[in-house]
């Protein structure tokens, strides 16, 4: 853990001892004035940007309240500000000294962000990513380390232990190269340079802010005072239309943003500006960089291509006009996409076996539109416990059934037999919806069009 960090840890331990409590700020004092402070070194493109970076600071003090905590991207040519985007975090996150540099061992990696939880930056990833070894380091920490419980398993060298190291983390990162990765489980911030020259001076000796001297102690304490609401707001918050995916990023933000709403009596209506910057943020993005996983998933289901190469499937995306998207493209994708049944690797080139019927699961949780010229709709038939039992299920897009219904429908098409109970609990477990909806939701299934029964056995 960075020095700084234990110093003011030991801080507040020293005030309970003391006055037998913590004293913190209101949450909102400390939003306005991390807000000012970042007006003073960055000039972001729209005031939003600034608010998002400021309650990802927050976030990272209560990082082990989020599921999911995305990646923290600043994108953009040289002299644009990144690196001072990096330095004002490191001034003011959790465990803050964390910088990844070119010499740091993935031994140390990996036992720092199990140890600390903190904050690590990034910057120059694309340079990072030129070398093999750090490249693989790199990726496999990234892979990880948005997600709360994701681990790496590693034997200790001295006693030869096996370890098992949880890798959460918050990470921000420098790039001129944005990666499918990043993408993935960040959030991205175009950088641009300023016109702004006082700012640009000021960045410079920002360092020397006595702003940042006991910014992480007051933090910390608000963290520790706020930490219960915004649990509360984070795990019953509904599920936000028009977010997709992309809800999981941000919802730690709309819960600090409604506790942060809550006690300033919605003076600079967080919440709702969040909600907006979400739903604009996903639409730039699939507009920018469109979801090349879901056109490869729709040739897939719309050709019924169940034995193919990686080489042949290359060569149908080019026909649809992705010039660039090669082989080694569709092998990542389609690992991401988990469809892959079977390998021969005795052909050459590699035979692939697809799993259709893991595919059209995932095409129906994306809501995606499958036409197959000249035929029907899938039919799908299930002989579990609990089973679909209707002929027909229609791939329409996200109005043919509402989000919750969708997942039900995912889940009994992904996986094998499931009484009740079990199905929702795993529901519960893996997607953001409450008991009550999914029990509603399925009583609403099994007696529309979709009709889910139970079997014996």
């Amino acid at each position: 853990m960075a020095d700084r960090t234990l110093v003011q840890i030991k801080e507040l331990l020293e005030e309970l001892y003391i006055k037998g409590k913590i004293v913190y700020k209101p949450i909102s004092l400390l939003f306005e004035n991390l807000l000012s402070q970042v007006s003073l070194y960055l000039d972001f493109s729209n005031e939003d940007d600034n608010i998002l970076f400021v309650l990802w600071i927050f976030g990272t003090y209560l990082r082990a309240l989020f599921t999911w905590y995305p990646y923290l991207t600043f994108e953009g040519l040289r002299d644009v500000g990144k690196s001072t985007a990096l330095e004002f975090l490191s001034l003011t996150c959790f465990n803050g000294g964390g910088d990844v540099s070119s010499s740091i061992t993935e031994a140390d990696l990996h036992k720092t962000a199990a140890s600390t939880m903190g904050f690590f930056s990034i910057d120059h990833l694309e340079e990072r990513l030129k070398s093999d070894d750090k490249r693989q380091v790199l990726n496999e920490f990234l892979e990880n380390a948005w997600k709360l419980n994701a681990y790496v398993s590693k034997r200790d060298d001295k006693t030869g232990e096996r370890l098992k190291l949880y890798l959460a983390s918050s990470v921000a990162i420098g790039t001129r190269k944005i990666t499918e990765g990043l993408r993935e489980k960040g959030i991205i911030i175009r950088m641009y340079e300023t016109e702004n020259e006082e700012l640009r001076n000021r960045s410079v000796t920002m360092y020397k802010d006595s702003f940042f001297e006991n910014i992480e102690k007051e933090l910390m304490a608000t963290a520790l005072g706020f930490h219960e609401p915004i649990k509360e707001v984070y795990e019953n918050m509904d599920v936000i239309s028009g977010l997709g995916r992309e809800f999981n990023k941000f919802i730690p933000f709309f819960a600090i943003s409604k506790v942060v709403d809550n006690e300033n009596n919605n003076e600079y209506d967080l919440y709702n500006r969040m909600v907006s910057y979400a739903r604009n943020y996903r639409k730039e993005r699939k507009s920018e960089y469109e979801d090349i996983e879901e056109i490869l998933l729709k040739m897939v289901l719309e050709e019924d291509i169940s034995k193919t190469t990686y080489t042949e499937l290359a060569d149908g995306m080019k026909e649809l006009g992705y010039d660039n998207y090669k082989w080694q493209t569709i092998k990542a994708d389609l690992e991401k996409l988990g469809i892959i049944k079977k390998r021969d690797r005795s052909q050459s080139p590699i035979m692939l076996t697809l799993d259709i019927d893991r595919a059209k699961a995932r095409a129906q949780k994306r809501g995606l539109n499958i036409i197959k010229e000249g035929k029907k709709d899938f039919d799908i038939f299930r002989d579990d416990i609990l089973v679909l039992n209707q002929t027909k299920l229609e791939y329409r897009g996200h109005n043919e059934f509402n989000p919750c219904q969708q997942e039900i429908i995912t889940e009994l098409l992904s996986f094998g037999k499931y009484n009740k109970p079990d199905l929702i609990n795993e529901l519960l477990k893996n997607s953001n919806f409450k008991r009550e909806e999914i029990m509603n939701e399925l009583n609403a299934l099994q007696k529309g069009k979709v009709v889910i029964t139970e079997s014996e056995g």
